[in-house]
């Protein structure tokens, strides 16, 4: 233990700080979290250094970007002029690169792309790539291409490609730098926010932790990668590319079949968001000494519920106690009855969460029966959610890393599925207004910090107090989010008085597409 308090010691880092960084975009994007970096010149680093009071400067081992100053230059004489400086230098390197003899007595920080925590052995800390997940995420991912193909050099497309493009014209885009650049990687990751696939031809040359990036940065835009190459990238989020015949028809799938795409990317997206984002982690000063500070994957979220049916408590308990990712407390309201303490103790023994229980008179409005709920609120988070609908194990945690990477006032989902118990079926609404700005969200749906809603609260009135809410918060200025549609599905009785939304079924169903027939499975989820 000694030891490894000992290279935390030596690689001494505050947030915030001012350090100087010799390094490719890569390691960049990954340490500006937290520390206000500088780029040293080739030849005027010395100046940089004292005009900015420079006490660390970190120096990656290896410069692969043709047009970085210091690509293919010697660092011997900056390392004598560091030393009589009497600077801290750090290592950057990575998990695949041997260090050059002149940089092995220097405290290291290892970048693993088969890492999703930090590591720390008697002379190194290994951290995993960490992308700033405010700059890189699925906002306004447009999907108007359908493939981009990135190679160093020329890109020959293999037959089966070729032939799939003469018959079915897909929209694409081909990446074929000569070298690779800082420059070319940053219009790339641009690039990639517009693609539904992103296609990445290695010939062995591409460094090992700039494919891994490029495939983090596609899948925190909601684009799914294929790699070719013949590197093992153990912690992989692409399909590898092994046989053209079948990677070909797999193009084809994800193209012709929306839902099988989203199937795919979304779960991907999650857990990258989780692992590879700055939203658990925070910055990296926290990543860093993260084998000494736990760091706790789970976000911390209240769960505000008003019901007038005890009979939903059930299986809606349930549908919370699957809930994947999260710490969940539940402030649940009972609307015009209590529950007697038979049924209180049946539905605490049932909870996998803390719960508390409170009740108020019919003739208490909904919009105050919810601000009792407000009241009693102790997370940073909170979600108001229906007794009545259907919700995956995901759904929670999606709607908190939206809100995470969006910096929305309210997220929640505009696009939906819905069941109509009468007709017996699942369809699907406003497909088109995902991962973008809205007027409005489900009612059902809405996450937003929990000092939001203490300070709007909901109106006293019976009906429509979802409305309001989002109104007033748009009319101060405030941003509604809405992500994906999946995982939640609204459910619509046959006997319409039981619901505050009271509209016949055809209002679901006029701009609705129909997905099948039954009751709602695991076609809606993302698991």
């Amino acid at each position: 233990m000694y030891k490894n308090i000992d290279i935390l010691e030596k690689s001494r880092l505050s947030l915030n700080e001012k350090v100087g960084i010799i390094s490719n975009y890569v390691t960049e994007h990954i340490f500006s979290q937290g520390l206000e970096l500088y780029q040293l010149t080739l030849n005027t680093f010395h100046s940089i250094l004292e005009s900015k009071d420079i006490k660390t400067v970190l120096i990656e081992d290896n410069i692969y970007e043709g047009d970085n100053e210091w690509f293919n230059q010697s660092y011997s004489l900056l390392l004598s002029e560091l030393k009589n400086m009497n600077i801290n230098i750090i290592v950057i390197s990575t998990v695949d690169r041997i260090i050059p003899e002149e940089l092995k007595s220097y405290s290291k920080i290892i970048i693993d792309y088969n890492l999703t925590t930090t590591s720390i052995s008697d002379n190194s800390i290994s951290i995993p790539i960490v992308v700033n997940e405010k700059e890189i995420n699925p906002v306004n991912n447009t999907g108007n291409i359908d493939i981009i193909y990135f190679t160093e050099g020329h890109f020959s497309f293999p037959t089966e490609l070729e032939e799939y493009h003469k018959k079915f014209k897909p929209i694409i885009k081909k990446s074929e730098p000569a070298m690779i650049t800082r420059e070319v990687i940053k219009r790339l990751i641009q690039s990639i926010k517009h693609s539904k696939l992103f296609f990445v031809k290695d010939n062995g040359n591409l460094d090992a932790t700039l494919l891994s990036f490029l495939e983090i940065n596609a899948t925190l835009q909601n684009t799914l990668t294929f790699i070719d190459t013949p590197k093992k990238l153990e912690k992989s989020h692409s399909i590898k590319v092994e046989n053209y015949q079948v990677t070909s028809d797999l193009v084809r799938a994800f193209l012709n079949n929306k839902i099988f795409l989203n199937k795919i990317i979304l779960k991907k997206t999650r857990d990258v968001l989780i692992n590879n984002s700055y939203i658990f982690f925070e910055n990296i000063i926290k990543l860093i000494t993260n084998d000494f500070v736990e760091v706790k994957k789970k976000a911390n979220i209240s769960v505000i519920i008003t019901t007038k049916r005890k009979e939903n408590l059930k299986a809606l308990f349930t549908d919370l106690n699957k809930q994947q990712h999260v710490n969940i407390e539940v402030i649940l309201l009972t609307h015009g009855y209590e529950l007697n303490r038979k049924e209180l103790i049946e539905l605490k023994s049932l909870s996998q969460f803390n719960l508390k229980v409170l009740s108020e008179k019919e003739s208490t409005s909904f919009g105050n029966c919810l601000n009792k709920c407000v009241d009693y609120i102790n997370y940073d988070y909170v979600i108001k959610m229906d007794d009545d609908d259907f919700y995956f194990s995901t759904f929670l945690i999606d709607l908190y890393l939206g809100i995470r990477y969006s910096s929305a006032s309210i997220v929640g989902k505009n696009a939906f599925f819905f069941y109509l118990e009468n007709n017996n079926l699942v369809g699907q609404r406003r497909m088109d207004f995902q991962f973008k700005d809205v007027r409005e969200v489900k009612g059902n749906t809405i996450l937003c910090k929990s000092s939001t809603m203490k300070k709007y609260k909901f109106s006293d009135i019976p009906r429509h107090v979802d409305s309001d809410f989002i109104i007033r918060i748009r009319e101060d200025g405030g941003r509604i989010y809405s992500i994906h549609p999946y995982d939640m599905c609204v459910y619509r009785a046959s006997d319409k008085l039981g619901h505050t939304y009271q509209v016949n079924d055809s209002r679901f169903l006029k701009d609705a597409y129909v997905l099948y027939y039954g009751t709602p499975n695991q076609t809606i989820s993302t698991e």
